[in-house]
């Protein structure tokens, strides 16, 4: 049980991960476009919930919540193509951990905040927003368990008549006609927020299959027919990779309806391991797949079946017999992808260090290319230069694509031939990145250090720095945290 204690705590510092606070544009090109309203471009570049339909998607990060307002089709690198929502705009916290859509404007999201208690930080719920009409006007809701430490609630899940939403240690809440109630039976723990010693009432994911309503707990699946008759699933019982089940989807394949469940270890049966469980006859039995991966999130496209990792995509289409893995290598921006979906023939992919979409061929993975889109810091003003540098701290070992190496945004007052080099904290140069090269002061710039030096050599761990400098005689420094 203490394994599970270790889990649950770790998972109320997750969203925590994504507060990287950032607020203008997205781009993978080198030149960025402008910014042009304060709320315009991206929330973050950490993308932990991805929702959406033909029309329209939505993105939950630690620094907001952002939404497309062109065509899909249509998305660029202008920050013109998003909108973002944070508190200013209504919602009572600015991480995003659970999304769901009854349409383009009928939104409900949860939003998570940061406290202290006894001298120690965490993550404490603040229940949920709904808005009718895009985002224009927020209800905020709190309910009793979605309103304490812990309380989190990380998944949501609509029909015509209720929401349902699943809540770590909170239970599973149901809103219908306009009141809130907790459906989840024997879960004594919520009169008891610490009591580690009842994982049934630990919600973490929910979804719907025509009358089968499912619900992942801290002790396997839960499944009730129109919210009775309850029946657990656990992995002593009926052979689950793992008691802790933190994404549920459900897969149309030809003419089958397949629930998947990732289930993780809690570290409460030495048994239990890291997996996917897979029923193809409503929970009567059980067959596991990707035992010891690491699975986040689910998206389904007729016979495909994408999970989103801790080492990129993995995807499916013959229901789990054999496995193709997208990484780094292909295009992916990162390998710690939290959320995944597929509209209107685009994979949308949400990792630690942007968005990336890849546009299927008639529903099919071919060769085509991944698109990454970021957003940026607005630039600070220097002298005549105003720049930031991104993701700081900086990791070289994690730098296995372009999309993961430090990036140096810079813009001028005016045009001028530009010199970028970065130096060590005894001002030894450590390697020339842009030598007297042409930048006029329409644009903002972006070069990008893999974090060697010039011998091709990972630097060592420690504050570094880059000097921007001009050839009319101004500069710019910035300094740089490389931690391995």
């Amino acid at each position: 049980m203490q394994k599970i204690i270790i889990y649950l705590l770790c998972t109320l510092l997750f969203i925590t991960l994504f507060q990287t606070k950032i607020e203008s544009q997205s781009l993978s090109s080198n030149i960025i476009p402008q910014p042009n309203y304060v709320s315009s471009g991206l929330a973050g570049n950490s993308i932990a919930i991805i929702s959406g339909n033909e029309n329209i998607i939505w993105l939950g990060t630690g620094s907001g919540l952002s939404c497309s307002v062109v065509p899909l089709d249509e998305i660029g690198y202008s920050n013109k193509d998003w909108l973002t929502f944070t508190t200013a705009d209504g919602l009572p916290a600015n991480s995003i951990s659970a999304i769901a859509l009854n349409s383009s404007d009928d939104i409900w999201v949860s939003t998570v905040g940061d406290t202290t208690s006894g001298g120690e930080n965490w993550s404490i719920a603040y229940g949920f927003s709904h808005t009718t009409d895009g985002g224009k006007t927020w209800t905020n809701y709190r309910p009793n368990g979605a309103d304490f430490i812990g309380k989190i609630p990380y998944d949501i899940t609509l029909n015509d008549t209720c929401v349902y939403a699943a809540c770590w240690y909170g239970g599973l809440l149901r809103f219908k006609d306009d009141e809130w109630s907790i459906i989840m039976q024997d879960s004594t723990c919520l009169t008891d927020p610490y009591n580690y010693e009842n994982p049934v009432g630990w919600c973490y994911s929910t979804t719907l299959q025509d009358s089968i309503l499912w619900v992942g707990t801290g002790n396997g699946v839960a499944r009730a027919i129109y919210e009775k008759d309850w029946t657990w699933f656990t992995h002593q019982d009926d052979a689950l990779s793992g008691n802790w089940v933190i994404a549920l989807g459900v897969q149309d394949f030809y003419d089958e309806r397949i629930l998947w469940a990732s289930t993780k270890s809690t570290g409460a049966f030495e048994s239990e391991r890291n997996g996917v469980s897979i029923t193809r006859d409503n929970g009567i039995t059980w067959d596991v797949v990707l035992e010891n991966e690491s699975i986040w999130n689910f998206a389904f496209d007729d016979h495909y079946a994408w999970l989103a990792t801790s080492n990129g995509i993995l995807y499916s289409t013959d229901l789990g017999t054999t496995w193709q893995r997208l990484t780094t290598d292909d295009g992916l921006p990162n390998n710690e992808i939290y959320s995944i979906i597929v509209l209107d023939d685009w994979l949308w992919v949400g990792t630690t260090d942007g968005l990336a979409r890849y546009r299927l061929e008639d529903g099919e993975y071919g060769s085509g290319e991944w698109q990454v889109f970021y957003t940026f810091l607005p630039t600070f003003a220097m002298d005549y230069v105003k720049t930031y540098a991104f993701p700081n701290p900086f990791s070289p070992a994690r730098s296995a694509t372009p999309y993961g190496k430090l990036k140096i945004v810079y813009s001028l007052i005016s045009n001028a031939n530009v010199s970028i080099t970065i130096y060590d904290t005894a001002e030894e140069e450590v390697i020339k990145l842009l030598n007297d090269v042409y930048r006029d002061g329409d644009n903002e710039y972006m070069e990008i250090w893999n974090g060697k030096n010039r011998e091709g050599e990972n630097v060592s761990n420690g504050i570094y720095f880059y000097k921007i400098e001009l050839d009319n005689g101004r500069s710019a420094w910035g300094k740089i945290a490389v931690m391995d």
